[in-house]
């Protein structure tokens, strides 16, 4: 079976737990590209008032065609309760092409919140697997446990 792993990572904490499911899965990894300069505060404040307003942003080309995987694993980072807009943009532009998905987050808290219900409804799919990890346990390195219950999912 082949899997992607699609992610876009504004702080570096969703970049490093997507690089670990690629390295676990020894499959391709892809980042989302933003052209929209999201760095520091001002760059703070604009993500979260794009993402209430579910503005799309211009991304690069991934360079690779998602249809050619069986499995597609999406990360995105949880702004205002919903995915990071480079994520929304990437499933409008090939959610159609998507297989069969999986989705995990980085995020403040792990309360409940929308982000893969917003995913699933915008690519019209149910994910073979999700996996939500809290940013501090991201950057201490606390999420083996979690981490190899969706692996195991996804195998």
């Amino acid at each position: 079976m082949s899997k992607l792993v699609v992610y876009y990572s504004r702080t570096g904490r969703t970049r490093k737990v997507a690089k670990k499911i690629a390295d676990e899965l020894d499959c391709e990894i892809v980042s989302i590209r933003d052209r929209t300069d999201r760095s520091g505060v001002l760059g703070y404040l604009k993500s979260g008032f794009h993402t209430i307003r579910k503005v799309d942003t211009d991304i690069e080309s991934v360079g690779t065609d998602p249809g050619d995987h069986d499995l597609v694993i999406i990360g995105t980072p949880v702004w205002v309760g919903t995915m990071a807009t480079p994520v929304r943009s990437y499933l409008g532009k090939y959610g159609k092409e998507l297989p069969e998905v999986a989705f995990f987050s980085t995020q403040g808290d792990v309360k409940p919140q929308k982000a893969f219900k917003d995913m699933s409804a915008l690519i019209g799919k149910t994910p073979k697997a999700t996996l939500i990890l809290k940013d501090r346990d991201v950057d201490m390195g606390r999420y083996g446990r979690e981490l190899s219950d969706f692996l195991r999912a996804l195998r």
